[in-house]
This record gives C-alpha cells, structure tokens and sequence, in this order.
C-alpha cells in the first residue's frame, strides 16, 4: 500500500482521476481471469490499472462504490477478500477476488470511500458491511492460489491468545480477555480479569486492569529521515523520547532493561526491515514493558519507514517478581 506521490502522478494520469493510494495486488475476476494488477482508490472510484502501470485493464476500468454490496473477508488467511457487487451493476460481473498483502488497510479505505460516496449520492448514512468466511473452502480460484503459495497459510496464535487484534494495518495477539477499552480503533486494549503464568519456575499473578498500549506513526521517506537534526534517526533516541513522556509524571522510577529488541517472528512473510528497542520500567505503582519497532525499506517502493510502538502497563505491582 503506498500513497508516493510521484507513482500516484503517473497512475493519475492513466485513471485521469486523482488519486488517494494504490497497491500491486492478484486479482480475481467472476473465478475466471486470474491477473497481477494495481488498485487505485481515488473519492468516487476503484480503478485497475495493468501491472505495467501502462494502461486500464481493458473490459475492467474501474467499479463505482456504489456498485459493492459487501466485502468477506477471509478467516483462513490474512490477504484474501472478496468484493461482492449488486445485480445490474455497471460492471460485467458479480464478484472481484482481491490478495493483498496490506488487506486490513485496503478494506478500511475502502469503507471510508464506501460510506463518504453513500452520504454524497444517497443521503443516507450507513456502514460498509464486512463478513468473514473460509473462501479457500468456497471458492475455487482461492483454493487454487493457497496451493500454489503455501506462505499465505494463517499461523495460528498461542494458546491463551487471540488473533483478532489490529490497528492500523498490523495485526497481533493478545492473551484472551483483552478488549478495546472505548470500543474504537484507538490501540487501547485492556484485560479486567487478570491471569497467572510460571517464570522460572515461579508463579506470577498478573492483576486486572492490565492495558497494552499501541501506535503506529505515520510512513516517513528514510531520506527525510537520515536529514534530521533532532536525532530521530537513531532508534535508541526515540525510544529514550517514548520512556521520557510515560515517566515524566513519576516521582520515583528505575529502569530494569533497556536494549535492543530482536523480532522473532514473520508472520507475512513482510521483507521490510525490522529494527527494535526494548526498556522495562518500575515505580511504585506502575509497571511499564514496552518495545519500539522501526520498519523500513516498505514495498512496493523500499523508500519508505515507519514506527510503531507497544506498551504493556500495570497499575499494579505484579505478585511474585
């Protein structure tokens, strides 16, 4: 998923709309034509523009909002989803199969467009409806490509966790009973039963009340960042920025860890770059566990980084350490 400008200046001008982002996805046609494309998502518009970036796909322009009905979403894999499309639309079909790589992303987009075009032409308010179902067990052009690609395979999360927990284009799990705490898409989860785990043999009561705490900042060009003045460039100074704005309000604070965290798992298959940093702070009355994530080289371009930052808080001290 990508908003460059200078790409969205060229697709532009074969869309002969502007343009909001675009992604290179696999599409799907009616089960049928199986192709690489971009997506284009401008105001009133999907448009599908040839891998070449040359021209529309012929037969295939573009689909008004209008013309969806609802996407499903599929629960086997975390790409696929399918446009489902209202009899007697403009389009010459009923149904468009989409594998993206920034799935979450796509759909909210998507939504958002959805719903601004309804108010605009409808006057009506209402919400972009999305459903989950196994698609590689319904339809057969999924179960084709699920054969042909065994990375697209979903990996189950540990027991004790959920993997219905994302925000702004990442997923992640969390331990079960965690749950938004003002029910938005704010990246605030919080746990109000408490659990119990062994470290090192030990027993260790984790009290309720327990928040985890996300943010994702904004994608930035790694040339602006490399120009910085203020030193944002190297990890370890955010992050001493992160473990300043949650402390500065403590009278009394020690920092048990502060190093460079090693992300171990790639759930996506991502070929991004991933850097971490890691510090654990304790004080009185809370505890503060957080990790700050650097991503950088993104697709499709590579020009791109972006940070993210997770933070596990405790208002109370945790029994046993």
């Amino acid at each position: 998923m990508s908003s460059d400008p200078v790409i969205l200046d060229v697709l532009a001008s074969i869309c002969k709309d502007a343009l909001q982002m675009f992604e290179r996805i696999v599409i799907v046609f009616d089960d049928k034509e199986e192709r690489r494309a971009n997506i284009c998502i401008s105001k009133h518009f999907i448009y599908f523009v040839n891998r070449e970036m040359s021209k529309l796909i012929e037969g295939r322009e573009r689909i008004s909002y209008l013309d969806i009905t609802r996407a499903v979403v599929d629960s086997s894999t975390n790409r696929y989803f399918l446009l489902e499309l209202r009899p007697g639309a403009s389009w010459s079909g009923t149904r468009i199969l989409v594998q993206s790589t920034h799935r979450e992303l796509l759909l909210q987009k998507i939504a958002l467009c959805w719903q601004a075009e309804v108010m605009y032409r409808l006057f009506d308010v209402r919400k972009f409806e999305m459903v989950k179902a196994a698609l590689g067990e319904q339809l057969a052009a999924v179960k084709n490509m699920m054969a042909k690609q065994n990375d697209l395979i979903k990996i189950e999360p540990f027991r004790g966790y959920e993997d219905s927990f994302s925000y702004r284009g990442y997923s992640f799990w969390l331990r079960k009973g965690f749950a938004s705490v003002s029910g938005l898409k704010d990246g605030v989860f919080q746990n109000d039963q408490g659990w119990e785990v062994t470290y090192k043999a030990q027993p260790v009561s984790v009290p309720p009340g327990v928040r985890v705490m996300v943010q994702v900042d904004n994608e930035q060009l790694i040339m602006d960042l490399e120009k910085s003045r203020d030193g944002m460039e190297d990890l370890r100074t955010v992050a001493m920025e992160y473990q300043r704005s949650l402390t500065e309000n403590l009278d009394q604070f020690y920092v048990v860890v502060s190093g460079q965290y090693l992300k171990k798992m790639n759930r996506t298959d991502d070929i991004a770059s991933w850097d971490g940093w890691e510090f654990f702070v304790r004080s009185k009355e809370y505890c503060f566990a957080c990790v700050l994530f650097r991503r950088q080289y993104i697709p499709p371009l590579f020009s791109t980084c972006q940070d993210g930052f997770a933070c596990t808080c405790s208002t109370d001290t945790l029994k046993g350490v």
